[in-house]
């Protein structure tokens, strides 16, 4: 399965904003005013391939809980083995001829001071002496080329975390740079909420508030981010009663020790300071 276009995610995103906006005013407690409905919003790592290739192992399966360095998947890579078998063969070789060459240029150092040969001889065996090393270096950079190209077709987990979802199937030809596995780290999951102009003035940035679930779980999240400006407005402000429908959006970063008991999508109460801080 393939990855959406960016453009419909970000469409996708503002419709669920838009929604979600008006539900979680229109859900308000008017009897408490200092508890906001959110919900619990993730931030995915997708792992892609820097190559292209025709997925072989699928290492991984949704729900998994895996550890940094754990392997996610393999893409085919019988080409860039034979490659890499190749470039080590050439090194062997290229070392086995300059080591053989070296020898040929320090014996012949020792004729030429004692004159048992030429200076033309002497210069074809350091003439043979460098053209190896050169291919020694060279064989060595294609080595090491080939060696990237086959490390590339096997991906590993950067990160602790859960596996989210899988994009592919094995047999499928994954594009380069094509996420194929979505991991969602403990660090990664987030509250969402929407505040008015006449409670955004309680809250500040860094501020710890209090969330808790329909399941009785409390949990304290600073603030990280509250919006610059106002979402989902009126075009034109002609009233008070307009001015209440400015929104602001806030969002709440979850400790890590607390994703657990959080998933994405669910939905929490906030309680908002009564007064200004």
């Amino acid at each position: 399965m393939r990855a959406p276009p960016s453009h419909q995610i970000v469409a996708a995103g503002t419709a669920l904003g838009v929604a979600a906006a008006a539900l979680l005013l229109a859900g308000c407690d008017r009897k408490d005013p200092g508890r906001v409905p959110g919900y619990v919003e993730a931030e995915f790592v997708y792992v892609a391939p820097v190559l292209s290739g025709t997925l072989e192992k699928l290492s991984v399966k949704r729900g998994d809980q895996i550890s940094q360095g754990a392997p996610l998947f393999r893409l085919e890579h019988e080409a860039e083995a034979a490659a890499q078998r190749e470039a080590s063969q050439r090194l062997e070789k290229a070392r086995a001829a300059l080591a053989k060459a070296e020898s040929d240029d320090a014996r012949a150092e020792k004729l030429f001071v004692d004159k048992v040969i030429s200076p033309e001889e002497i210069d074809a065996v350091r003439k043979a002496a460098r053209e190896w090393t050169a291919e020694v270096a060279a064989a060595e950079a294609s080595l090491r080329q080939s060696q990237w190209q086959l490390d590339q077709r096997t991906v590993a987990a950067p990160i602790t975390a859960l596996v989210q979802d899988t994009l592919y199937r094995e047999g499928e030809w994954v594009g380069a740079g094509k996420p194929v596995v979505s991991l969602l780290p403990p660090g990664n999951l987030k509250v969402r909420f929407f505040l008015g102009e006449a409670q955004l003035t309680a809250i500040r940035h860094g501020m710890n508030l209090r969330i808790a679930t329909d399941g009785g779980a409390t949990i304290d999240a600073p603030v990280t981010y509250i919006a610059p400006q106002a979402e989902y407005t009126p075009p034109v402000i002609f009233s008070r009663d307009q001015r209440r429908k400015l929104v602001f959006m806030v969002e709440l970063s979850i400790p890590a020790a607390a994703a657990n008991h959080l998933h994405p999508g669910l939905p929490v109460d906030v309680w908002i300071p009564t007064q200004g801080p």
